[in-house]
């Protein structure tokens, strides 16, 4: 991971907002992510909130192909949530140039990168899902 993170250093930077569209989070997550943001602790976006790299767009639109809305795992007894993070104000790679996808407008967040949550609320106008916007607290 360090190597990649080296990497992402020599590549030119981008700063704007983002979005991140994920799909099958376990309420026990987003719960977390509430008390977080209650407390004002700061997050990773990286599974079970631990430090990863992380992908993510400029535009809404590809953000939304990941995005289905609200599943079950298969058990069928664990509830999943579909979440739309916009990631405000934080730098990142733009990984256009060299994606296989460049439509995607990837932008790739170094694994370190630390998150602020500034709101979390129910995604309007859909089932089992959720908002999250957060601020970028640390960068490239």
């Amino acid at each position: 991971m360090v190597k990649i993170n080296r990497g992402l250093e020599a590549l030119p930077h981008v700063e704007q907002n983002v979005y991140r569209g994920i799909n099958m989070v376990p309420i026990d997550t987003v719960a977390r992510w509430v008390r977080k943001w209650k407390n004002q602790e700061p997050i990773f976006l990286g599974p079970e909130d631990r430090p990863a790299l992380t992908s993510a767009t400029w535009d809404i639109e590809v953000a939304k192909t990941f995005f289905v809305i609200g599943a079950f795992s298969p058990s069928r007894h664990v509830p999943h949530l579909s979440v739309m993070f916009e990631i405000v104000q934080h730098r990142g790679v733009s990984i256009q140039s060299v994606s296989r996808s460049p439509g995607e407008h990837e932008v790739l967040l170094p694994s370190q990168s630390k998150f602020q949550i500034e709101d979390i609320s129910p995604l309007s106008g859909f089932r089992q899902a959720v908002y999250v916007k957060v601020r970028g607290l640390s960068a490239l």
